[in-house]
Order: C-alpha cells, then structure tokens, then sequence
C-alpha cells in the first residue's frame, strides 16, 4: 500500500540546481508531488546523506528556491535519483504543483487555495 498523502505527477523538461553544502549539480525533475520531489541525473557525488539541502528549481522564466529532505536513493553507474520531502512548502510551490494535479485532486486544491488568499487580502 502507498503511503503518499498526494500523488505523484511526471513531469518533463523541469531542471534544478541541488546544494549539498559543499557543492552544486544539476539534475532533472522526473515527477513531484505537493511535499515531495524526485531527481534524476544527479551525479554521484552529491552527498544526500547530508541532511538537508537547498534545491533551485527553474520553473518556466523563474526560480524556485526551497529546501529539502532527502528521504531515499537509487545509485546508477555515474549518476542517481534521488527523492525527497520538501520543507516548509512555498505557496509558489503548491500552485505550481496544483496546475499539474488532475482534475478531481485539483478541485478540493483550488478551494483551499481561494479561502487562503481571502484570508491573505484581509489581513
């Protein structure tokens, strides 16, 4: 059984930057979630076993910068794919993300959403 709170979605041509706080690699996204990412073309060298790390998403014409937690890897002959939980979430993020969720998981999204930023324009 799948433990995951929001499902996956692939996506394509969706680049980042990862820093494991020694260095920077660049990798692709392959499918991401509300609260979680996975990487691929990552090279081995990048220590995920370093706690959190900083991840800059290139998202159309702008940059995404957020941190992550590595929660798993699978290690290939030069490169890896890596997968991880998002800490503390951007709105950018989730609105991102929420263009890309299907239709019935999109509808409850958007509700959530609107009540949210009424809430912002109030205060």
């Amino acid at each position: 059984m799948e433990k995951r709170r929001h499902p996956r979605i692939g996506v394509r041509n969706l680049s980042v930057d990862i820093n494991d706080g020694d260095d920077f690699f660049q990798g692709m996204v392959s499918n991401l979630s509300r609260n979680g990412i996975c990487m691929t073309d990552i090279p081995n060298r990048l220590k995920e076993k370093a706690g959190t790390m900083m991840v800059i998403v290139q998202m159309k014409d702008e940059y995404l910068r957020m941190f992550i937690k590595p929660r798993w890897s699978c290690r290939g002959e030069i490169v890896k794919t890596v997968g991880a939980e998002i800490v503390n979430i951007p709105w950018r993020w989730k609105e991102f993300v929420m263009k890309h969720e299907p239709l019935s998981e999109r509808n409850v999204t958007d509700l959530i959403y609107r009540v949210h930023r009424r809430q912002k324009k109030r205060n």
